[in-house]
């Protein structure tokens, strides 16, 4: 990408070398990140000489290289009581931010200086790629099918040990596993995943021997960096699981060029069958629907009926009752009460289970208690880095607190860790529909649909991107796909074609009268008619500008959905969403469920 910006490089630097002869290297550095050589950028920065290069210099090339700390710290000898002239003479340039100089600072507030924000610097050098890999299902050559399960357990043990390296990025096993039994090439597989090495391998069992085979290729060159065969007895198969996996880990290190991470929570149990029960369940939580979650509970408990101390099997129960909630109407105590209770033994059982960590972490934004749940996400990022869910649940942590930014911040890198998760790829369109950015927001919630086209959640947002674009035909699709996919006993798909008929009122009306007089809103349920979430329902119709109708959804909701829909209307910053969210009739809502006030602004400020 970086490649067609060769001669807007080169035009830089002429124009440049026109305005400053004298100024090669800074010249030399605007050029090179313009053409996407970082390395040589950083070859330059080392080779200055504080004593003869102008600090100004030393400052521009750090904020190219994106070392914003260190670009602060080289200017801060300039900061001193009284007039700091010299760092002053840094707000020529639009790029300098003077909020980390408190002298700077007391001069523009004792002048009355207004001075707009820093703007980002231009050409700036891409980021340094990220020494990434996908561990591939290891492929069962053995002629018992049942086998498989050992070369799964062997990608998933080697995925474990190094996801806790803090140096390397890991493809999450969701994404990575969607490539089993496919012919897809090495190169296709490596795109799509975002890494630039992918770990490959079989197993081959022969009475009671078993052979691992596996290679590391560098996708850029098709190079094998490194392979090697695990010929071993099959006297305790997870031990052996276990040794093969960190041995092969353990080889990658050194062939990365890797630091140590820790040996990371392995197989956890001797049972065979527990651990097959748990994989299921894993594979079931991942689909993320009604049917799927109640199976992934089942298995998950047959787990822990076989092995008591199979702490894996205890932190995906904590997963799936701590989601549950948000797809079936249930006992919310209840639900919360069991995964906080299978968080708390997962973690007797291994402290550094990072699944048990984000699902209380995920109970505890339900209750409020958002500093509780950020300390657990960060715990669970800071033992597994590559731990996609910790990231997707630490944005709805964001979301609810009304930063939509860093909530798109978040999402983006747990799609980037695993960009075949369903769930998270819904939530991040979801998010950037909220930020406006339609085109985004309609890009990433096809690309879901079309690798999980049963997944309703996706056609869902489609839907409703669709009825405030005023694509009617485009709803009468997504409606068709989801009475589909639902079960729906009744076809509601022509309450939104009316809904969607921006130059009809009279129809808008008649849909919208329909949708109110539905006596409930669980749209996973076949007899219950809505394809939406009643929050869904309540940001569709602001958007219309249909505010009683969003306030009578609301209130017939409060009690279950209440918080869901009243923390998520915060993320609207349309002047029909503020208007809303300000109505002192929402407000009196708020209140009433308890959701805690923003914090740091008051967004209805000004909003009549």
């Amino acid at each position: 990408m970086w490649a067609g910006r060769i001669l807007e490089g080169k035009e830089i630097a002429d124009q440049y070398s026109r305005l400053y002869p004298e100024d090669d290297l800074l010249v030399r550095a605007r050029q090179a990140c313009a053409e996407g050589r970082r390395a040589d950028v950083e070859a330059i920065y080392a080779s200055l000489d504080p004593n003869d290069n102008p600090l100004s210099v030393r400052w521009h090339i750090l904020k190219l290289l994106g070392h914003e700390k260190q670009a602060t710290e080289v200017l801060r000898p300039l900061a001193h009581p009284g007039v700091p002239y010299m760092l002053s003479s840094y707000l020529h340039y639009n790029t300098f931010d003077p909020g980390p100089f408190p002298e700077v600072m007391a001069v523009l507030e004792r002048e009355g200086v207004d001075r707009p924000p820093a703007v980002d610097i231009p050409f700036k050098c891409p980021t340094p790629e990220q020494t990434s890999i996908a561990v591939l299902p290891f492929v069962n050559m053995s002629t018992d099918a049942d086998n498989e399960f050992f070369s799964d357990g062997i990608s998933e043990e080697i995925l474990n040990v190094l996801a806790s390296i803090p140096d390397l990025k890991v493809a999450a096993r969701t994404s990575a596993f969607a490539y089993k039994g496919t012919n897809t090439k090495i190169a296709e597989i490596a795109q799509e995943l975002g890494v630039n090495h992918i770990l490959e391998g079989s197993v081959r069992k022969s009475g009671n021997q078993v052979r691992v085979t596996a290679q590391l290729i560098k996708v850029d060159d098709g190079f094998h960096l490194w392979s090697d065969n695990y010929d071993r007895e099959l006297t305790n198969i997870f031990v052996i699981q276990d040794e093969i996996a960190n041995s092969i880990a353990d080889a990658l290190k050194v062939s990365l060029n890797l630091s140590s991470g820790a040996a990371g929570n392995l197989t956890g149990t001797q049972s065979i069958e527990a651990y097959e029960h748990y994989l299921r369940g894993m594979s079931l939580w991942h689909v993320r629907t009604v049917p799927t979650l109640k199976q992934a509970l089942e298995e998950f408990d047959t787990a822990i009926s076989l092995d008591s101390g199979f702490a894996k099997a205890h932190a995906g129960l904590a997963l799936t009752w701590a989601v549950i909630e948000g797809y079936v109407t249930i006992n919310l105590e209840e639900s919360q009460k069991k995964s906080i209770e299978a968080a708390d033994k997962a973690l007797s059982l291994d402290p550094n289970s990072v699944e048990a960590l984000a699902a209380l972490g995920s109970i505890a934004i339900t209750q409020f208690r958002y500093s509780e749940s950020l300390e657990y996400f960060d715990r669970a990022i800071e033992l597994n880095p590559s731990f996609s869910t910790a990231y997707q649940w630490k944005a709805g942590l964001f979301l609810v607190k009304g930063d939509t930014q860093s909530a798109l911040n978040e999402y983006q890198q747990a799609w980037i860790l695993d960009p075949r998760s369903r769930i998270t790829g819904n939530n991040l369109a979801v998010t950037l529909h909220y930020l406006g950015r339609k085109e985004e927001a309609r890009k990433i919630a096809g690309d879901v649909l079309s690798f999980a086209p049963d997944f309703p959640e996706v056609s869902k947002i489609l839907m409703h991107m669709a009825i405030s674009d005023g694509d009617c035909e485009s709803v009468e699709k997504y409606g068709n796909h989801l009475v589909d996919v639902l079960s729906k006993t009744t076809n509601s798909t022509p309450v939104y074609i009316d809904i969607c008929q921006s130059e009809d009122p009279d129809l808008r009306a008649r849909g919208i009268e329909t949708i109110l007089s539905w006596p409930g809103y669980e749209f996973s349920l076949p007899e219950d008619a809505t394809l939406s979430y009643p929050e869904d329902l309540v940001f569709m119709l602001v958007s219309l500008g249909e505010f009683e109708a969003a306030l009578e959804i609301a209130r017939k909701n409060r009690d279950y959905y209440g918080h869901v829909v009243l923390t998520r209307l915060r993320n609207d910053r349309s002047a029909n969403g503020l208007k809303f969210y300000c109505d002192p009739r929402v407000q009196e809502l708020i209140e009433q469920t308890d959701v805690p006030p923003l914090e740091g602004e008051d967004i209805c400020k000004g909003v009549s």
